[in-house]
């Protein structure tokens, strides 16, 4: 599956990400931090170390000192105010890609170098010498060159996040599937917090912390894993893990969906929910003992369309069950919980309240799934840790067609 589906300034931003990422997971202690968007783009803090580093992606364009001179004035800037603010010198990285032209710069670069190609250059028509702005003298130059580190050899965005799916693997002993779309994914989450977070001090975190907040398996393809991956290699990743209905369990499963009620459309969600008792569902099945049939639930849909739904169902001969087995009845569970026969031809279990799904979960000794498909936020938690809960994220709930 290919990984360059992203357009070039987004895959820039992509791969400053999976910098970071990469960074923690390297480092050595648990209580090493990066933070993002402070001094550089990445700042790594460990026991004897404070690195910041700018990360550059270009990989159509050939390189030029041009392309590392803005941000190494940058770095000096920053190193002169410590000098003169008598604080702690750091040590500074620039690290990027480049299609071609690494061998114009000759390392190690020499405090000439630096003046003739780095801190000199024209600006709006006016020739420009930074040195001398800063009043920076040939000693701290030397000195600044030896807290400076300049990589434009740096691996390629596939090699960069062959090397994080690698390290996830072992860090979590799980397959290339969890990796990449609960771990790595989760690890796209928190990154993007920490970077749009306006305060410097929460804009940081530790190798600890990021390992528990990227450590679960539950929220799938946020946005920046969307941009990452083409939305159709996103559903057919989804479909093979969790959908391919072949040699069907019969596990109570619930199918949650949300719809977006400014675009909605009936017709849209009853062909979903044939489809979902098309390849979830016994009912086209004689044999009793492998009769089942799923639940299926829809949030944000008001009553009155909830009953629309259903007459819809009924007038083209759907069997299903709502847990109101009778006229102003209040809801049975134990009508809904039904196990369907062979000759009930039962295709699927209507739920019509979000409540009504915990009361059968936590009641029910079967084997449980749950698939929740949300716009914007999840809107639905069940805290047992032996039922499968699956969260994916979708922009429409059409694309659910390609997925289930």
């Amino acid at each position: 599956m290919s990984k360059r589906s992203a357009i070039p300034t987004i895959k820039g931003y992509l791969y400053q990400f999976n910098y970071s990422i990469l960074r923690i997971l390297e480092s050595s202690k648990l209580d090493e931090e990066i933070i993002i968007e402070h001094i550089e783009d990445v700042d790594h803090v460990s026991e004897n170390d404070y690195i910041a580093i700018q990360c550059k992606y270009y990989e159509e364009t050939e390189y030029n000192h041009s392309k590392i001179a803005p941000a190494i004035r940058l770095m000096l800037e920053n190193f002169n105010e410590r000098l003169t603010n008598e604080e702690d010198i750091i040590k500074y990285m620039f690290y990027g890609f480049y299609k071609s032209g690494q061998d114009k710069l000759c390392q190690p670069i020499s405090v000439d170098f630096l003046k003739a190609h780095l801190l000199t250059f024209t600006e709006k028509g006016k020739k420009r010498i930074y040195h001398d702005e800063l009043s920076i003298s040939e000693d701290n130059l030397k000195l600044f060159l030896s807290h400076l580190e300049v990589n434009i050899n740096a691996a390629n965005f596939d090699e960069q996040y062959d090397s994080i799916i690698k390290i996830l693997k072992t860090q979590f002993n799980c397959t290339d599937f969890e990796a990449e779309c609960y771990y790595y994914n989760n690890a796209l989450r928190v990154i993007n917090n920490l970077a749009i977070c306006k305060n410097d001090d929460d804009r940081s975190i530790s190798k600890g912390d990021f390992l528990t907040n990227i450590n679960g398996k539950e929220l799938l393809f946020n946005m920046w894993y969307r941009h990452f991956r083409t939305e159709k290699e996103v559903f057919r990743r989804i479909k093979s893990e969790f959908f391919s209905p072949f040699n069907v369990e019969p596990y109570e499963r619930f199918f949650l969906l949300e719809v977006d009620l400014s675009n909605y459309d009936r017709v849209v969600l009853k062909e979903l929910i044939y489809l979902i008792i098309k390849n979830w569902s016994s009912s086209k099945y004689k044999r009793p003992a492998t009769q089942y049939s799923p639940y299926v639930y829809i949030h944000n849909l008001n009553q009155n369309e909830l009953v629309a739904l259903k007459k819809a169902l009924y007038d083209e001969d759907i069997s299903f069950v709502d847990g109101y087995p009778y006229l102003d009845s209040g809801f049975v569970r134990e009508s809904l919980c039904k196990v369907p026969h062979a000759h009930s031809k039962l295709a699927v279990k209507i739920l019509s309240d979000a409540q009504h799904i915990t009361d059968i979960l936590t009641h029910s000794k079967a084997t449980r799934e749950i698939y929740q498909f949300y716009l914007n936020d999840a809107y639905y938690d069940f805290s047992d840790l032996n039922v499968k809960h699956v969260k994916i994220q979708i922009a429409n709930i059409a694309n659910l067609k390609e997925i289930i």
